[in-house]
């Protein structure tokens, strides 16, 4: 679900000239002050949502970043910017057990080459970030007598408990929110200052 930033501080004492500025400002050079100032915010986000994530292997942190950024036009003749923070594709990554009963995922050459032997138990935090930001059900041994791990090889029972939610993404954006706005505006006032003067306003 997409989030929103509030810019309170916008309506500062100051704040009224540099929307005129803005304003004033041709479409093109609006947008060479939003864009830098936006992927600034996201790059934030991004990084708090890496530092909330479950580090089990550590794979679903890594996969975290500033994925889209693009400009659509409107019928209006605005434009608005679209950045996409989260999951990333291309970290499709074998995973392995160490010797001491944990696991980790190896690099993309090794994967491939794991997957390629057919000896890899391959995860894709695109496959399941939901379970992991909205838990699951017990699972319970229907056809076979027990569970047992495809990484570890473990025996698990006959059932594994459930997993509770985890929103790691909205506690990370709440944590980042104030932050990302507060560079959203310096970045926007810096931007908006250095297009007026270039244009000699």
């Amino acid at each position: 679900m997409p989030q929103t930033i509030t810019l309170g501080s916008m309506y500062a004492a100051d704040t009224l000239r540099l929307q005129r500025m803005f304003r004033e400002l041709p479409a093109r050079a609006q947008m060479r002050v939003l864009r830098p100032a936006m992927e600034r915010a996201a790059k934030i986000v991004a990084a708090s949502e890496t530092g909330e994530a479950p580090k089990e292997t550590g794979l679903l942190g890594q996969s975290i970043g500033v994925s889209t950024t693009r400009t659509y036009g409107t019928s209006g003749g605005s434009s608005k910017i679209f950045i996409a923070v989260g999951v990333r594709r291309g970290f499709r990554r074998a995973v392995v057990a160490t010797k001491r009963g944990r696991v980790r995922h190896l690099g993309k050459a090794a994967s491939e080459a794991a997957e390629a032997a057919g000896d890899a138990q391959m995860r894709n935090p695109t496959k399941y970030l939901h379970l992991v930001t909205r838990g699951r059900k017990a699972i319970v041994a229907s056809r076979r007598k027990i569970l047992v791990s495809s990484v570890s090889g473990r025996f698990l029972g006959k059932s594994v408990a459930a997993v509770p939610p985890n929103p790691f993404i909205q506690r990370a954006f709440d944590a980042s929110a104030e932050q990302a706005a507060s560079a959203v505006l310096a970045a926007g006032v810096a931007g908006i200052e250095a297009e007026a003067s270039s244009l000699g306003k």
